[in-house]
């Protein structure tokens, strides 16, 4: 019977560990391209953007704060120092390396930071483009709670 037992929790055992870094190896992924799409869709807005673009927005949506065209990179620069920062923490450079189970939540917790951080940008660019002084944040909003609570429920799934 021990023999049995000792079997069936090595198999769980390696399971859990294989799932985690395919989790892992997808959050590693994912976060790329999130990056390297908010760079492409940058890009390719910044030749139409005005020479003063709206940064921060107050919580009712107008815009509080303006920046010059270049400042419009500080996101993506933003993405990518989040991205390397989680994926040292996550492999283990920054001090002891993650348990599987802590290291798949983390980075997909990191993952879901550079999305939001790419919404912020599409509302940065399109209210940049119509050239109104007001934002509608609703779809904002409600994009951060859905990521927020995304975040929490796989933390909490992924870390038992």
């Amino acid at each position: 019977m021990y023999c049995c037992e000792r079997f069936l929790h090595s198999n769980f055992t390696r399971a859990r560990t294989v799932g985690n870094a395919v989790i892992l190896a997808f959050c590693v992924a994912t976060g790329i391209a999130i990056v390297a799409l908010t760079a492409f869709g940058t890009a390719r807005a910044y030749a139409q953007l005005p020479n003063r673009v709206p940064m921060h927005f107050a919580f009712d949506g107008a815009v509080n704060g303006y920046g010059p065209r270049p400042m419009v990179w500080s996101i993506v620069a933003v993405q990518v120092l989040i991205g390397v920062s989680f994926g040292n923490v996550v492999a283990g450079f920054a001090g002891p390396p993650l348990p599987g189970h802590y290291a798949a939540a983390m980075a997909a917790f990191g993952d879901l930071i550079l999305l939001l951080l790419a919404r912020a940008q599409k509302l940065i660019i399109e209210t940049a483009l119509s050239g109104k002084t007001r934002a509608d944040l609703r779809s904002f909003w409600a994009f951060f709670c859905v990521t927020m609570l995304s975040a929490v429920l796989f933390a909490r799934i992924v870390g038992r």
